[in-house]
């Protein structure tokens, strides 16, 4: 049985390094990491919702 740890994607570290928005349609702990450091979630799957989160940041 395979077993999911929580996986935190380097590349989002990477833009929130470079002072850059960053908008996340992934649950869990990345999103708490974002949430607290410079990013906006919006649900997954869910393109209304992430067209007007890039909106409100441009």
């Amino acid at each position: 049985m395979l077993q999911w740890l929580p996986v935190i994607p380097t590349k989002m570290l990477e833009f929130t390094a470079c002072a850059r928005p960053v908008a996340l349609a992934v649950d869990g702990q990345a999103r708490q990491v974002l949430e607290e450091e410079a990013g906006v979630f919006t649900p997954p799957e869910d393109a209304a919702a992430l067209a007007e989160t890039l909106e409100a940041m441009a």
